[in-house]
């Protein structure tokens, strides 16, 4: 299979990412950037995110204060940009403190899809030969002019003061100088059937600030997303959330109070509570494929032609009671490793699979345990009067969202559980 991809005016570098290019392109870049991704190197940018957890403490310490019925996604929005702007760019923005952030108010912007915006997209790929004339711009020029300036301002600084940050930027940068950006002993995942003959030339500042980019478009929504409907199940329900909250506390127990990278791998249950969530809410409803080559459905007289569309529906598949009985229980016990087991290994695909699956899945799910991991710890939530329950989800978003804002009350932990 191939991505859909999109057919985006080719001036506009910072539309040029790997989300929106398919073939030969795709598998390149795709290449070039997987060992950016790797469990050491989402190791190695651990303390970027604990940083930002922190002042995550801090901002929701001034929620308890006054008993303040909270928005849960403004400011895990802003959490998920602040590590974003940490790690992909190299600078701290602290949008969690700094509520005229231009940061997080331009990449807000820009996120927003309007009507103008999905009419361009339905025109381009309905009508592609329009796209050589170069008609359709799907960037602000301001936006895309601020985030390359500042992605320029960093690595020009670095190169020039060699400053190394242990962060996704230096990777970049050193893909930029063609060099290697494996660690001793090494290997990215899912290189072996990737490889390309051919020169490999290094990243451009266009091309690097297209990444950090979808580094931030990727995990704007999606992290943010997922975090607030964790809170909310948790907020939901109080047994599975006192649970969580004890593991917390008992593997800390064991690392000297602090999260880290280590302590979060040893978290069990808190592994089984963001896999649950992502089966209840799975960030994207569906993928989209296109078939390259003819394909019989083994068992069945069904047959993909090549150039087929294909709709993978990951919302229906997690909720499929044949795979998950009771689906829209949140169980986290579905994922013990005894009930893994016994399901099909693709009747829970969040990230999708196969080699287009998301290169970012262990950052994301990192930030995701993180924040939870700092709230359950400290604080108990539970769902304020305004909030729906059962939550309703909106049918107008290319993402899982909820259809009216969740609010939250937060009350300080005081006693062990």
């Amino acid at each position: 299979t191939d991505r859909h991809g999109f057919n985006l005016n080719s001036k506009e570098h910072m539309t040029k990412s790997l989300f929106t290019m398919k073939g030969s392109e795709w598998r390149h870049t795709r290449m070039k950037l997987s060992s950016a991704y790797t469990t050491a190197k989402v190791k190695m940018m651990f303390a970027l995110v604990q940083k930002c957890s922190e002042t995550l403490r801090e901002v929701v310490d001034k929620y308890t204060d006054d008993n303040s019925v909270v928005d849960v996604k403004d400011f895990l929005s802003r959490f998920t940009v602040d590590v974003i702007a940490s790690c992909a760019f190299g600078i701290e923005i602290n949008s969690l403190l700094d509520k005229e952030s231009t940061f997080y108010r331009l990449g807000a912007e820009c996120m927003e899809l309007n009507f103008t915006t999905l009419l361009k997209l339905f025109v381009s790929n309905s009508f592609p030969i329009l796209n050589n004339f170069k008609l359709f711009s799907f960037m602000d020029p301001k936006i895309s002019n601020y985030f390359t300036g500042v992605v320029r301002s960093a690595v020009e600084y670095r190169e020039k003061h060699n400053i190394c940050r242990y962060d996704f930027l230096d990777l970049l940068i050193k893909l930029r100088q063609n060099q290697s950006i494996l660690e001793e002993g090494e290997t990215p995942e899912d290189l072996a059937d990737m490889a390309m003959p051919g020169k490999r030339e290094g990243l451009t500042i266009e091309e690097i600030a297209a990444e950090t980019f979808l580094f931030y478009s990727a995990g704007y929504e999606t992290t943010s997303n997922t975090i607030v409907f964790c809170l909310y199940e948790l907020a939901c329900n109080s047994k599975i959330q006192d649970k969580l909250s004890l593991e917390v506390e008992e593997t800390l127990d064991r690392h000297e109070g602090k999260i880290c990278y280590q302590a979060l791998q040893e978290m069990t249950y808190m592994d089984q509570v963001v896999c649950e969530t992502l089966r209840r809410y799975p960030t994207f409803p569906f993928l989209s494929r296109w078939c390259t080559e003819d394909y019989a459905v083994p068992k069945s007289s069904l047959s993909i032609k090549k150039g087929n569309h294909v709709t993978i529906p990951i919302y229906s598949l997690h909720h499929d009671p044949i795979h998950f009985p009771d689906p829209f229980t949140f169980n986290p016990d579905r994922f013990s490793t005894e009930n893994c087991k016994e399901r099909h290994p693709y009747a829970y695909i969040p990230f999708g699979e196969g080699p287009r699956m998301c290169i970012g899945q262990k950052f994301g799910l990192i930030n995701v345990k993180t924040a939870v991991a700092t709230l359950v710890l400290d604080y108990q939530f539970s769902l304020a009067p305004v909030t729906d329950f059962p939550l309703k989800l909106t049918n107008n978003a290319c993402t899982t969202v909820p259809a009216k804002p969740i609010k939250i009350v937060f009350t300080r932990r005081k006693t062990k559980i």
